[in-house]
């Protein structure tokens, strides 16, 4: 949902509990995005990994520029497994000079360690939604 509150833009995604437990263990947030990347290059990068089910960078709404993270949802847990893997192992996954920082995403309040960085509602808490796991 689009909505104007205080002369703010707002965009609000609503997730429902069933989506969310159907997307646990394949939905990474990815960080650090460079704010030149299209919807299908981000795609065509992490689709060495495995099948993509949904791959959406988060946009200004007043602007459409890229907001330096997006989701990607895997097929399988594997497959995002393998990204978080390969993230670790073989030194950090780059993207047009830009170190990406995958990270499994859970649900807001599930987070380890507290809140997390919440990625829904209305931006400073309230709604459900998407917050990176292991986020500082």
């Amino acid at each position: 949902i689009n909505a104007e509150y205080m002369g703010h833009f707002l965009s609000v995604y609503f997730f429902s509990p069933r989506t969310m437990e159907e997307t646990q263990g394949r939905k990474l947030i990815i960080l650090g995005l460079p704010w030149t990347v299209a919807e299908d290059e981000f795609r065509q990068f992490f689709d060495r990994f495995g099948e993509i089910t949904e791959a959406i960078i988060m946009k200004d709404m007043m602007t459409g520029a890229s907001r330096g993270f997006g989701f990607i949802t895997f097929a399988t847990a594997e497959a995002a497994q393998q990204v978080l893997t390969e993230h670790q192992s073989a030194g950090p996954l780059m993207m047009g000079g830009k170190r990406l920082d995958p990270q499994l995403a859970v649900p807001r309040g599930e987070a380890p360690g507290g809140r997390g960085r919440g990625m829904g509602g209305f931006g400073r808490g309230g709604g459900r939604g998407w917050a990176a796991g292991d986020s500082p």
